[in-house]
């Protein structure tokens, strides 16, 4: 299955398959149960998350992607985007892995 490994400075390894969240942060504590009870009030699994930091410092900025069941509403990235620590937040539906996109098919 193809992974993500790097975007800009930030290194991690997320699956890129599906309904894909992208979001920025601020690398504090808490963040990852804020987002989890974010999607949990609107019914959202997270299949999968992976969350990396530019550099070794903690602290600074982060990144985190997010594989999820379903498509995000706008009410969930509205409550995603209202955690203090978020900076931005971007959605990306993608093909399930092992099949082609339709404008390449």
């Amino acid at each position: 299955m193809p992974r993500l490994v790097m975007v800009d400075d930030y290194r991690l390894e997320s699956y890129i398959d599906g309904n894909l969240l992208i979001f920025t942060h601020q690398d504090v504590p808490g963040i990852i149960g804020k987002v989890g009870t974010a999607f949990g009030k609107h019914g959202i699994n997270i299949a999968q998350m992976a969350v990396g930091r530019a550099g070794d410092t903690p602290g600074g900025h982060a990144i985190g992607v997010l594989n999820l069941d379903s498509q995000p509403s706008q009410a969930a990235i509205d409550d995603m985007l209202a955690i203090e620590a978020v900076e931005k937040v971007r959605t990306m539906d993608l093909p399930p892995a092992g099949k082609m996109p339709a404008w390449l098919a």
